[in-house]
Parts: C-alpha cells; structure tokens; sequence
C-alpha cells in the first residue's frame, strides 16, 4: 500500500511523517487543507521545515485542569550499566570492538548488566565502536518514562509538540525532564581491559529536557470535554536545542524513541536507527582472554562476535 511505502521510506531516510489540516493563505483566500511532512527527527521542531508544531510548553498547576493526577510509567524496565559494541569497518574489513560502563561499575560498586550491539555502519557515521558504546550507554543511564494525563476543555495540544511539567506539580514531576548527566563514564577494549580502561568527561552532555506528545485522544460526554495525552521522554536532540560544545557532542545518543502514526486514530512507539537485539541463541566460543582477578573472560562467537562473559 502507499502508507507501507512511505513507512519504508521514512526507515530508510531515518525520517518522520504526518498528516494534518493546516489554514493558510493561497491566492488571497483562506483555505484549510491536509499537509503531508516528511522531515528528519532533529528537524521536526523547526519554524520553517519542520511539523509546524506550537511552542515547547511548561505545564502550570495553576493553568491545568487535570481530570485527574498525571500517571508516570517507567519505559526502561531493566537498566544496563555496561554496553558492549562491536562491528566491522567497511573501509577496511577490521573488526572493532569497545565497551563503555558506569562509574560504579568502575569502582566495583555495581556488578555490570551488559548490552551487546552489533553496528557495521561506525565508519560511515565517522564515529568509533567506543563513542557509540558511550552513546548507547548514556541512554540507557537516563530515566525514559511515559506519563498518561487528561486535561478538562483544552484543545491547543499537538502530536509530538513538547511539554514539561513546571510550577506547582510535585518535584517527582519536574525531576522527569531536569535530571543531572554523569559526570564520568569508563571505556575499554574487552580484549585487554587490563591496560585499555580509562575514564571519560561526559557532565556536559544533555539530558532530555522535554517530555514529547506521543497520542492524543478526544472524549466528550455529558457536557464534560476532556483530552487524553501521552508523552514520552524526548530523546530527540533537535536543531533548535542549545549547542552542545565539543568533546560532549561526541555523545548524543542515538537512540531515541519516536511516536510513528500508522493511522489516524493509533500511535505507537518504537527505537530508531539501530535495532537492539539480545543474544539469545547459544554458540560454541573461543576463549582469547583471561582475566582472573576480575574473574572475566573476552571471547570469541562462532559468528564472529567479541564478548566479555564472567566465569563461573
């Protein structure tokens, strides 16, 4: 169908797209018409380009009639401190691989959960297997939450507009989009974490500062209009943020979620660029390294993969 074609499109570019009425002026007349955007993520915000969204908005107590309070949904149900990334470089056919981990996982304070992620696309990106184990691991240190609330007669509400809670909501409310960055993170190369292990500057990466408007749903009865909306975490750094200076642009996290709209009542969710996928069948392996003070091992997968497992 031409909606599967133009999904297939937007996963190739990496865009988003709607559909909506828009008024404007053609010819001397006022006309309202449906629009068709088709626009990069970090763009959408835009004034001109973009989805022609209203302004970012700070939700206040006094401004809000809620129906009732705002529910919080954690959308990160297990939290990984340690991701493993590894991949081949199309220049040159050279297997890459780093591991980037938590502070705490560092000093010994945490045991590290790990998440291995498979990216041949390094070179083109013009990055490296460690930034995108920073990037990866950033993303999932910061909190990502759904919160679910219905206003009573408000209309000036758009899909994928940005909102935050401000004055007068609780602190666990406001705290969902000014959480502080790490200030460091550990990288290495599992293949001599001995001699590889180093700390990194991350404090002067951003956090996601805005919850995103991800469905909306319109409900009237009994004279009561009310508005059900869904936001996420906004994980979309867009043109219009604040710069972020070097070495911290570096680590921007890929990995953002996105609302997608398959029609026009349904919303869904869904990660974008790389797909996250856990290893789940078993492999016979080649052990390269030991390491028994720290009781890990870096091995080997009979498909190629480098990883790091603990030993028994």
């Amino acid at each position: 169908t031409r909606l599967e074609a133009i999904k297939q499109l937007a996963s190739y570019a990496g865009c988003l797209y709607q559909t909506k009425l828009i008024t404007r002026e053609v010819d001397g007349h006022i006309i309202t018409r449906p629009e068709f955007y088709f626009v990069p993520p970090e763009r959408i915000d835009e004034p001109v380009n973009g989805f022609d969204l209203p302004a970012p908005l700070e939700l206040n107590v006094d401004d809000c009639k809620l129906a009732s309070d705002p529910q919080v949904t954690n959308e990160s149900e297990e939290k990984y401190n340690s991701v493993l990334v590894y991949g081949v470089l199309s220049e040159n056919g050279e297997t890459v691989v780093a591991q980037a981990f938590s502070y705490e996982v560092y000093t010994g304070e945490q045991k590290p959960k790990v998440y291995t992620i498979e990216d041949n696309s390094i070179t083109e990106k013009g990055s490296t297997a460690e930034r995108e184990a920073i990037k990866w691991l950033l993303y999932f240190l910061s909190k990502r939450v759904k919160v679910t609330m219905s206003f009573v007669d408000r209309f000036d509400l758009e899909l994928y507009q940005r909102v935050r809670f401000g004055p007068g909501f609780s602190n666990k409310l406001q705290e969902l989009t000014s959480s502080t960055q790490v200030q460091q993170v550990a990288a290495c190369d599992p293949r001599d974490i001995e001699n590889s292990t180093h700390l990194i500057d991350v404090s002067g990466v951003p956090r996601p500062a805005w919850l995103r408007i991800s469905d909306i749903k319109y409900h009237s009865e009994h004279k009561l209009e009310t508005v059900a909306v869904t936001a996420i975490t906004d994980n979309i750094y867009s043109v219009v943020d604040p710069i972020v200076p070097e070495p911290y642009n570096e680590y921007l996290s890929p990995g953002y979620y996105k609302p997608i709209i398959d029609d026009l009542v349904d919303t869904t969710q869904s990660i974008v660029e790389d797909r996250l996928e856990k290893q789940l069948t078993p492999e016979s392996c080649t052990v390269l390294s030991i390491n028994y003070e720290n009781k890990t091992a870096v091995v080997q997968t009979a498909s190629g993969k480098i990883v790091t497992v603990f030993l028994a």
